[in-house]
């Protein structure tokens, strides 16, 4: 028996890839939904159940929905889709796509950007980080064309965040090897502009946190690189002089950092911010193109060892 969703309620999800197929099979494989096929004409989509039970639909980027990002994409019942959609625009919300008939009734790909800003790429992003995520989240929005309250907005974003943590985030190859070879012959510590609680449950989740002795968040006393405070911090509890302190960064913020403390610093070239150090390079740095260089790049010669 079909049953009309009361509104207000998520009625349905669905998600539009160019890989339909592989992304059908993901799901079988990880989570154990049955797709059974749906016929669009030249082509098919999937719908994906649960023990007999439609849970959601995967979809071909073609035809209507080509013009849909490759993300999950909810569909929320309300009593009056104009009206919804009417206020959503006075509350500065914007319509991307839809609305769309469907069988006996309409229906809204629910692609509303919240607050109205435009979808930045991630290569736009990434440009934007390392100077901690209330600096972040104010070039975010400036790049997406808001003037949204930072005291709104940052608090969002960290809600988000933090269900996110680890969504995406993956060691680069070779890097738990590399801090298998140092950690015997150094005291490992991290340093980022990364809440505290935040960085602790990212190392946690990779399995890393062992490694390191020390970790010193973005919110602790001892402020945000390029400050030095926290890298002297780390000095002081180590014990270690500025030329016997190796930092190892990838951006113009780390490149800052070490210099304003003293020590010498390794910079990677596979890390996403390097690009942002390359006009500030004076040649005494060392470089690394990959994790599996590190310990012979930076040698064992340290006084601080375990």
């Amino acid at each position: 028996m079909n049953v009309t969703p009361e509104p207000g309620t998520i009625s349905w999800q669905d998600l539009t890839v160019a890989d339909a197929e592989g992304v059908r099979d993901f799901y079988q494989a990880v989570v154990g939904w049955k797709p059974e096929s749906l016929s669009m004409g030249a082509y098919s989509d999937f719908v994906m159940s649960a023990d007999g039970t439609p849970i959601a639909g995967v979809c071909h980027a073609r035809g209507g929905n080509a013009d849909l990002p490759p993300a999950w994409l909810i569909y929320i019942t309300v009593e009056d889709l104009d009206r919804s959609l009417d206020e959503c625009r006075r509350l500065g919300g914007s319509l991307v796509a839809g609305p769309r008939s469907y069988g006996g009734g309409r229906y809204c790909v629910a692609l509303i950007v919240e607050h109205g800003g435009r979808p930045l790429p991630v290569d736009a992003i990434t440009g934007m980080v390392g100077e901690g995520a209330p600096l972040l989240v104010r070039r975010a929005l400036k790049a997406a064309g808001l003037d949204l309250d930072l005291r709104v907005a940052l608090p969002q974003f960290l809600e988000l965040y933090d269900e996110r943590l680890l969504v995406h985030t993956r060691l680069y190859d070779g890097t738990r090897e590399a801090l298998g070879a140092l950690a015997p012959e150094a005291a490992l510590a991290i340093l980022t502009n990364k809440p505290q609680h935040h960085t602790e449950r990212i190392l946690d989740g990779l399995g890393v946190a062992p490694f390191f002795r020390w970790v010193v968040g973005g919110d602790t006393p001892h402020g945000r690189k390029p400050d030095p405070g926290g890298l002297n911090h780390l000095r002081s509890v180590a014990q270690a002089g500025t030329r016997d302190t190796i930092m190892i960064g990838d951006s113009a913020i780390d490149l800052r950092t070490a210099r304003a403390a003293g020590t010498r610093i390794c910079l990677v070239r596979y890390g996403f911010g390097f690009q942002t150090a390359v006009t500030e390079l004076t040649g005494d740095e060392l470089i690394a193109d990959r994790p599996s260089q590190l310990p012979n790049i930076l040698g064992t010669g340290l006084n601080y060892r375990s």
